[in-house]
């Protein structure tokens, strides 16, 4: 409060509202409403810069007290950050029948300057983010798929994003490129690293519309690569670590229902609970809420392993291992460190020396903590 009470102001700020008629039920009063903003800027004295060159116009209106005859329209949206400016436009019609929209973004946010234009307390942000970017159809073109009659266009870039925030791992992004069009959205020259963790992404998405705006399915085809990626950093559900053990609980992963995704993995090293596994290749089906695995091989517990089948939390309630698992040269002493199951299927495994190979198929149910349900 201290803080926002000694922001300075500049430019001139206009605000015109004219109403007439009766608000009931569905019907509303015929109305215009005006904003604009002229050669605006804001400082807080104790930071070094501030936002100027800001140029606003909005208009909602109705002439007919139909809430669908509602038009909303913000041209220009503009303002300057560092030097960079920026410009967005925002356009709706029909709101309630069929939504007709169209907007668009461009210019560049140079992340790494709010701090000396906001005061950002405990977060730490770093980066640029350069958009062009248009978008205008209907709402009924997403929900029948229409892509055709969409018009959606430009890319947006993140370069050297990196964020720190208290309680969570540092989030570095390297670069970035999203390209729209009305069909699809592809993600390509991607590298992120999360905490210890790092992806490199080469995606493309279909249905992204209908996803972002109707909850549909979203569809893609995923190529990711990894040097190391800890499962246990991003699971929900209380971890416990225990002196004696030093190990964490695996918790159920629930694989969302309106995503299919065909995926490409090379995964050098994935930690899953107590599992380690390396070298990891195969192709994953991710859909329905079921994840089918083809050829999955990995490094793990001393050998090798070669994985068929799927994991399925369809009903959330009662999530399924149906899967098939040709083992090489596997550690008796580290399967049993490893694997919860071991632990309560064969606990002899503990004080047993060598290797063993085989095969083994599991088709059970499973429990919160990803342990089999014995019957």
């Amino acid at each position: 409060a201290k803080e926002f009470s000694s922001l300075k102001t500049d430019g001139t700020v206009t605000l015109t509202v004219q109403a007439k008629g009766i608000m009931q039920g569905d019907t509303l009063p015929q109305f215009n409403a005006v904003m604009e903003v002229k050669n605006a800027m804001f400082r807080y004295p104790s930071l070094p810069a501030g936002v100027d060159n800001i140029n606003i116009l909005a208009k909602v209106n109705n002439h007919s007290g139909s809430a669908d005859r509602t038009v909303i329209m913000i041209n220009p949206f503009n303002f300057r950050l560092g030097g960079n400016p920026f410009s967005m436009t925002a356009e709706i019609k029909t709101p309630v029948s069929d939504a007709n929209f169209k907007g668009s973004a461009n210019g560049i946010l140079n992340l790494g300057m709010i701090k000396d234009v906001y005061p950002l307390e405990d977060m730490e942000l770093n980066g640029t983010i350069n958009a062009n970017l248009s978008v205008a159809g209907r709402m009924s073109y997403v929900e029948k798929e229409q892509y055709d009659k969409f018009s959606a266009s430009g890319t947006v870039k993140l370069t050297d994003m990196k964020l720190k925030m208290q309680d969570i791992p540092d989030v570095d992004i390297r670069q970035s490129l999203f390209t729209f069009t009305p069909q699809y959205l592809q993600l390509s020259e991607t590298t992120v690293n999360i905490g210890q963790n790092d992806i490199t992404a080469d995606c493309r998405f279909e249905n992204y519309m209908g996803y972002a705006l109707k909850n549909t399915t979203l569809k893609g085809n995923l190529n990711i690569n990894s040097n190391n990626f800890n499962l246990n950093d991003f699971m929900s559900g209380e971890e416990e670590v225990t002196a004696e053990t030093d190990t964490v609980p695996m918790s159920l992963i629930e694989i969302p229902k309106n995503i299919n995704f065909n995926m490409n993995a090379n995964m050098k090293k994935v930690t899953f609970g107590t599992m380690n596994f390396s070298n990891i290749n195969g192709k994953l089906i991710v859909k329905d809420g079921k994840a089918d695995m083809s050829n999955l091989s990995l490094n793990t517990m001393g050998g090798n392993v070669v994985m068929n089948g799927y994991y399925s939390t369809t009903d959330i309630a009662n999530p399924v291992m149906n899967a098939s698992f040709r083992m090489d040269s596997l550690s008796f002493a580290q399967t049993y460190k490893e694997l919860d199951m071991v632990q309560q299927l064969a606990p002899v495994f503990e004080n047993l020396k060598g290797k063993f190979s085989g095969s083994m198929k599991i088709n059970t149910r499973l429990d919160k903590d990803m342990s089999p349900v014995l019957s």
